[in-house]
This record gives structure tokens, C-alpha cells and sequence, in this order.
């Protein structure tokens, strides 16, 4: 539990960063956050299924809000590679913040059919905190 609010921690921190124009310092931040979840993500399967699903929502947060920075800063390979973890961690798949986000890295890419099928996929909904 302790190492989940310290990676929520981490995402406000890192949230702060990004709306002032720091998107190096977080990325900086995101990646700690995603540190600590990923240590708390090996002991996941003795967690009660809420925590682990609350687990598993701020690591995807934590991967969607590192693409935006990453976004940011022109880093477009780094901003899919966030987008398909977050992506991952989705319970259902799908994940609209993601999606768009990885359908930019991708345009920025040359990748355009690849991020077309993801621009199809937003117009069917999909969650997104973040």
C-alpha cells in the first residue's frame, strides 16, 4: 500500500511538472513512479483484487501521463512504448488517452495505418483517467 501512494505521489508530482512546461523533470518523476509499481506489481498476486486492480489503473496512469511528456519533448519511440504499456494494463484493452497518444508517436512515426486503426478504435469509446 505504501508504495502505491508513493507512485500516486510521483504522478501528482509529475502532473505539476508537465503543466508548467518541465516535461524532461517528468519524465524524470513518471519513470520513479513506474519504479515503485513495479516492484509492487511482483506481489500483485497476493494482493486483495481491488488493490490490484487500483495497482494496475495508476501504472497505466503513470505510463499514459509519461507518453504526453514524452509527447512533449519530441520523444516519439519512447511515447508509443508508454502508450502500449498503458494499453496493457487496461483490463479491457482499451484505454482512449492511450490510444490517441500512441496514434500521435505513431503519425510522428510514419506509421499512419498503424495509428488510423487506433483513431478508429477511440470512436467506440473507451476509459481514460490520467
Amino acid at each position: 500500500a505504501q508504495r502505491l501512494k508513493d507512485a500516486l505521489s510521483f504522478k501528482k508530482e509529475g502532473n505539476d511538472l508537465l503543466q508548467s512546461g518541465k516535461a524532461k523533470q517528468a519524465c524524470s518523476v513518471y519513470m520513479h513512479g513506474i519504479e515503485q509499481m513495479d516492484l509492487c506489481k511482483q506481489a500483485s498476486v497476493l494482493m486483495a483484487e481491488s488493490m490490484a486492480a487500483k495497482s494496475r489503473q495508476v501504472m497505466a496512469d503513470l505510463h499514459k501521463n509519461l507518453a504526453a511528456a514524452q509527447l512533449e519533448l519530441g520523444d516519439w519511440q519512447g511515447a508509443r512504448a508508454s502508450c502500449d504499456a498503458a494499453l496493457e494494463m487496461a483490463g479491457d484493452g482499451d484505454d482512449a488517452k492511450a490510444r490517441y497518444r500512441r496514434a500521435v508517436a505513431l503519425t510522428h512515426l510514419g506509421q499512419k495505418d498503424e495509428a488510423l486503426r487506433d483513431v478508429d478504435r477511440l470512436g467506440g469509446g473507451g476509459g481514460g483517467g490520467g
